[in-house]
């Protein structure tokens, strides 16, 4: 007796045999298994957004427009670098922009608005900056940020890079 096997069968018999060893194979996961596997975090783009910047005697004062923060940079005793403290922009319409009392030395500027209010009302940040040497200028940033980690441009070629706690600047091609 002579059995004839046509290619279509052969080629059926063998695609069902492939089928079988990938269903059962040892390193095949189960749907479940492959739901519950964490992906790794998203990192978020990049954002261009509005921004004001403040150069002081010792820092800078920057703020964020979409997050209505300000970012207060101590200059420390390396060059270029220092310390960061952030406060919530509270100032609001109607209230004082300046103090038209104090008395600003000559080629000295007095912060006004969000950046005025929180100089005049927290002593550490007037002490830690002292006095603004130009006015605020409004500019489009470019923001990274990575964990607690930002990096954000300033007017022209500043660049900082905020880490915690700490700040210092980046535009290695200037220094």
């Amino acid at each position: 007796m002579t059995i004839h096997i046509n290619r279509w069968s052969a080629l059926a018999l063998c695609a069902g045999f492939i089928a079988l060893l990938l269903l059962t194979s040892p390193w095949q996961k189960s749907a479940s298994a492959l739901d519950t596997t964490p992906c790794p975090p998203a990192v978020p783009e990049p954002r261009m957004v509005g921004a004001s910047m403040e150069r002081f005697e010792h820092g800078y004062m920057v703020w964020i427009q979409d997050t209505k923060k300000i970012y207060v940079l101590y200059d420390g005793p390396a060059l270029f670098a220092g310390t960061v403290e952030v406060f919530d922009d509270t100032w609001q319409d109607g209230q004082p922009e300046t103090d038209p009392t104090m008395k600003v030395p000559e080629g000295k500027v007095q912060p006004y608005r969000g950046f005025g209010w929180i100089w005049r009302t927290n002593a550490q940040v007037k002490s830690g900056l002292g006095w603004a040497v130009e006015p605020s200028t409004g500019y489009t940033t470019l923001i990274d940020e990575r964990g607690d980690k930002i990096w954000l441009n300033g007017q022209g070629w500043d660049v900082f890079a905020i880490d915690g706690t700490t700040w210092k600047s980046v535009d290695v091609w200037r220094h």
